[in-house]
């Protein structure tokens, strides 16, 4: 049989523990010494050569973009469009790679509304009434698509 150990725990109530915490105090300085000047880091150009292949090419756009996440192309492209690289979503929507790069990293909200005027949603007609879904029907979004340019008249209420 095996001996059991004489040492025991001490067990912490930690509600009473959190409860009587005091708040740390911050200290401001008031005055910044004048030798620890901060600087932002220099960001490296991007340069895109004749030679390099594909995926070189795509990473780069990547990281003039800013390294977006898979969610963050998700949102502004859609699941059609996060499938497509760079040059592709460039192509379509007629700009160049290296410009849509930098719109998507500065502004990805008016690129999404570009390619979503661009590219209209289509969805297989599942609302659409069971007849019409029998012969294949296609259905546009009822989304509204609105100009960004148009201009607003204020309603008067």
């Amino acid at each position: 049989m095996a001996k059991k150990s004489k040492k025991t725990s001490k067990v912490v109530d930690v509600k009473k523990a959190a409860a009587n915490d005091k708040p740390e105090v911050q200290v401001e300085a008031t005055t910044a010494p004048a030798t620890a000047a901060v600087t932002a880091p220099v960001a490296k150009e991007v340069v895109i050569r004749k030679g390099d292949s594909a995926v070189q090419k795509g990473a780069k756009y990547a990281v003039m973009a800013g390294r977006p996440s898979k969610q963050a192309v998700t949102a502004v492209f859609g699941k059609a469009g996060y499938a497509l690289s760079w040059i592709q979503r460039a192509e379509k929507m007629g700009v160049d790679p290296a410009n849509l790069a930098a719109r998507f990293k500065a502004e990805p909200q008016e690129v999404k509304v570009e390619w979503e005027l661009a590219h209209p949603i289509v969805v297989k007609a599942a609302a659409a009434p069971k007849d019409e879904i029998a012969k294949g029907a296609t259905v546009t979004s009822t989304r509204k698509v609105v100009d960004p340019l148009a201009t607003v008249t204020p309603v008067a209420g």
